[in-house]
């Protein structure tokens, strides 16, 4: 349970990582750069499904750590 839960903390972390520092939202136009509503929705998914996932993880951590005991 412990090993589960390390590889969903860092993944989770991975994946809010990757949707808050390296995902882009804009798209080029004939004006310039110009944001894109699905492109900032699908960021924001990214994020709250990499902080759950660590969070389950944490979780996962928690418990497993606990039985050893």
């Amino acid at each position: 349970l412990q090993r589960i839960g390390v590889l969903l903390l860092i993944g989770g972390l991975i994946v809010a990582g990757y949707f808050f520092l390296a995902f882009d939202t804009s798209i080029e136009s004939g004006v310039g750069r110009v944001n894109n509503l699905g492109l900032m929705a699908d960021r924001q998914n990214g994020i709250i499904i990499g902080i759950g996932l660590g969070i389950v993880g944490t979780i996962m951590l928690a418990i497993g750590s606990r039985g050893k005991n």
